[in-house]
C-alpha cells in the first residue's frame, strides 16, 4: 500500500511541477485516483475561472479526498468562479452537487450549475470528434479532456491557450442556453 501512495505522490509532484513551470507538455491520466489528483492540482492552480463539462459531476470522482478538498478550497475563494455544465440532472440531490448548491445558497454567487440542452449536447459531441467526452478548462491556459469517462482516461496541459480557447468557446456557447440547476433548495 505504501508503494501505491508513493506512486500517487510522484504523480502529484510531477503535475505540480508542470503547473509551476507553466509547461505546455501534454499529461495523461487513467483511473479515478489519478483523475482526482489531477483535478485537485488544476483547481489549486486556477486563478479566476474553472469550466467543467461532465456527464453529471460524478460523486464517485468528485468526492474523493484530493478532488473534494481542492474543490472546497476553490469554493472558499472570494474571487474564483466555477461554471459546471452537466448532461444529466440525475445527481442533483447527491454530493457534490449538494455542496455546490449549499455554497450558492450561503452567498457564493460565483458558482453556476447548468444542464446542457439536448441539441447543444449533440453539437458539442460532434465538435469534439464524436463519442462521449468530459472536459474542463481552467483560466485560459489549462485543460483536461477525458476521452474515456468510464475509466477516467484523459489528457491535457497546463499551458495550451489554443486548445483552451477552442474548448471555452464550445463550453460558453452551450452554457449560455443551458438550464440552471441552482434554484432548487438543498436540505442538509
Amino acid at each position: 500500500m505504501c508503494r501505491q501512495q508513493d506512486i500517487f505522490n510522484d504523480y502529484k509532484d510531477f503535475l505540480k511541477n508542470l503547473a509551476k513551470t507553466g509547461s505546455s507538455k501534454l499529461f495523461t491520466n487513467g483511473g479515478k485516483e489519478y483523475a482526482s489528483i489531477l483535478m485537485s492540482v488544476l483547481l489549486d492552480n486556477t486563478n479566476s475561472v474553472a469550466r467543467i463539462f461532465s456527464y453529471g459531476f460524478r460523486p464517485d470522482l468528485v468526492t474523493t479526498d484530493e478532488y473534494k478538498q481542492a474543490l472546497e478550497r476553490f469554493l472558499k475563494s472570494s474571487y474564483k468562479e466555477l461554471r459546471v455544465m452537466v448532461e444529466t440532472d440525475e445527481a442533483v440531490d447527491k454530493e457534490p452537487i449538494k455542496m455546490l448548491k449549499k455554497a450558492y445558497q450561503e452567498g457564493n454567487d460565483r458558482i453556476t450549475l447548468r444542464l446542457i440542452t439536448p441539441e447543444d449536447r449533440k453539437e458539442l459531441i460532434n465538435q469534439l470528434g464524436g463519442g462521449h467526452r468530459n472536459f474542463a478548462v481552467f483560466d485560459n491556459d489549462k485543460y483536461r479532456m477525458e476521452y474515456d469517462p468510464d475509466d477516467f482516461k484523459a489528457f491535457g496541459s497546463f499551458n495550451d491557450v489554443e486548445t483552451c480557447t477552442r474548448l471555452t468557446t464550445l463550453f460558453d456557447k452551450a452554457f449560455e442556453k443551458a438550464t440552471s440547476l441552482m434554484e432548487e433548495t438543498v436540505t442538509v
